[in-house]
């Protein structure tokens, strides 16, 4: 008789997809500082083993944003999901952005959306129109109304 160890190795295969985990939704300060960190796309793998990596995606393309620019002013971290300001952002000019990204485990991928709000912060002088008013009034003037003038505000409604 012979006694023989035999041992089994069980490999786990990535057999499961990512999730981006929805709703996504996240808000930033108009004129925040490049770097600054916007929030965290999130992603769950049930296998255990398997490295999330992130990438943006141009809305309706497979392609991949890979530069920073004005009219796309996110860059996120490949391996966290962390999502940072890389350029200008004025609430005036684009009020909310929405992200695509594309998370993957190196053989399945998911594709998520992401809202980013942006928060207006009073930045735009108001304008007087017209700027400059100079009045003469008799002393015994009896108009109840001696000027009109517009004052506007490019960060919210104008008052008459």
């Amino acid at each position: 008789e012979v006694n023989i160890t035999i041992t089994i190795n069980i490999v786990d295969i990535n057999e499961h997809p990512p999730t981006v985990i929805q709703p996504c939704l996240l808000s930033v300060v108009e004129n925040s500082a490049n770097g600054s960190v916007v929030g965290t796309i999130n992603a769950t793998d049930p296998d255990p083993t398997a490295l999330l990596s992130y990438v943006f995606l141009r809305e309706g393309e497979i392609t991949e944003i890979t530069e920073c620019t004005s009219t796309f002013p996110f860059e996120i971290g490949s391996t966290s999901g962390v999502v940072r300001v890389c350029n200008d952002i004025d609430y005036e000019t684009v009020p909310q952005y929405r992200l695509n990204v594309n998370v993957t485990d190196g053989i399945n991928t998911d594709l998520g959306e992401c809202t980013v709000r942006v928060t207006d912060v009073n930045d735009v002088a108001p304008v007087i129109e017209p700027a400059n008013i100079t009045l003469s009034i008799s002393e015994f003037g009896t108009s109840d109304s001696l000027q009109q003038f517009s004052i506007t505000d490019g960060d919210g409604t104008g008052i008459h």
